[in-house]
């Protein structure tokens, strides 16, 4: 620590997460994320920003300074400065503040500032939460691990979307295109059908009666697929907790110590 660059200080501050000066940093990063948002949501109120217009302006131009010089420093205190700049994280902390800049060139683009919320993610990296991030790797793996069924399933869907919508067309005149037809359907499979026109025909009914069937089946096939894998994948993780003492197996996710001989088992 005597001999401690201004690189590597930089690096314990803002990329570390186990020393007391990064924990503050990330409480600081997490408190601006959340005021910017509030501010930019405050004022896409044209009220509010008539009258506190200038003072939103002055915080947000605050807030994009911080996190542009934050995301500089990042990329000079970082090992792999291009792992980085490429990396999910990289690009959330990119948009956060490249949008500001866009909006003196185009009109509404600062509103896409709201993405800094993405940021909030970096608190599953603060120490005593990563269970939960093992919880967010466990959704992903299970999605990813689903991928082949979410495709049969979306392009199942949208067939059946599809024909039903050309049906409805066919049947009720009211309905004056193919597309029109579709977005009904969609509609009433997301049980969305509020200032919707009501059938004309009992077939027109009984077609929107099957979407709307559709949509509830479809509702359930996610479920369904998400249960079967979050399950198989936890299971793969008790079978490959082995404990290096005895060489016991099966263990519990969050068992810390082995059931047969109690030593200490790695995480």
């Amino acid at each position: 620590m005597l001999h401690e660059t201004f690189r590597d200080k930089t690096y314990r501050i803002i990329l570390g997460t186990s020393t007391v000066a990064g924990q503050r940093f990330d409480v600081l990063l997490m408190t601006l994320i959340v005021l910017s948002s509030v501010v930019v949501s405050l004022s896409s109120l044209e009220s509010f920003s008539q009258q506190y217009g200038l003072w939103l302006q002055r915080i947000e131009w605050i807030v994009t300074v911080i996190f542009t010089i934050e995301y500089l420093l990042r990329i000079y205190a970082s090992p792999w400065p291009r792992r980085y700049i490429f990396s999910f994280y990289g690009v959330v902390d990119l948009l956060s503040f490249f949008p500001f800049y866009l909006a003196f060139f185009f009109t509404g683009d600062s509103y896409w500032l709201i993405v800094r919320l993405l940021r909030l993610l970096r608190i599953f990296r603060v120490p005593g939460l990563f269970m939960y991030l093992a919880e967010v790797n466990l959704l992903i793996r299970s999605i990813y691990a689903s991928r082949r069924k979410l495709l049969i399933l979306c392009t199942v869907v949208t067939l059946l979307n599809i024909i039903l919508g050309s049906f409805l067309f066919v049947m009720e005149s009211q309905v004056e295109s193919i597309p029109a037809g579709i977005q009904r359907i969609l509609t009433t499979m997301l049980f969305l059908e509020a200032d919707q026109l009501l059938p004309q025909t009992i077939i027109g009914e009984c077609i929107l009666l099957s979407a709307r069937i559709m949509g509830w089946v479809s509702i359930a096939a996610l479920t369904g697929i998400f249960t079967v894998q979050i399950s198989r994948e936890m299971q793969s993780q008790i079978e490959a907790r082995r404990c290096d003492n005895c060489g016991r197996m099966h263990h519990d996710v969050e068992a810390k110590f082995c059931l047969q001989c109690g030593a200490a088992i790695k995480q």
